[in-house]
């Protein structure tokens, strides 16, 4: 399982492999227990999390429609 997660410190999203029982934010280094961290997606493929959080920081950043323009990474 691989999920999108999202931390409450610093608003960073990265992409987490299984179900750790905790984990730390790769921007601001705060670690945080897995089970209490919001889960944006999940799913069984790496590629589709790593697609839904490139979609998730296109709209933070008001480039949602030229993201859905481009091509798969």
């Amino acid at each position: 399982m691989y999920a999108v997660v999202g931390c409450s410190e610093c608003s960073a999203l990265w992409v987490v492999e299984g179900r750790p029982e905790t984990t730390r934010c790769p921007r601001c280094g705060t670690r945080k227990r897995f089970d209490r961290l919001k889960q944006f997606v999940t799913t069984d493929d790496p590629d589709r999390a790593k697609q839904a959080r490139a979609a998730m920081l296109a709209e933070r950043q008001e480039m949602g429609e030229a993201f859905a323009d481009l091509d798969d990474f």
